[in-house]
């Protein structure tokens, strides 16, 4: 999951995939 949030932080273009991703 850290790896997650970093990539999350490193990229804001993908950041509401990954926010799908977490919940």
């Amino acid at each position: 999951m850290t790896t997650n949030l970093a990539s999350y932080i490193a990229l804001p273009s993908e950041k509401p995939q990954i926010n799908e991703k977490i919940q």
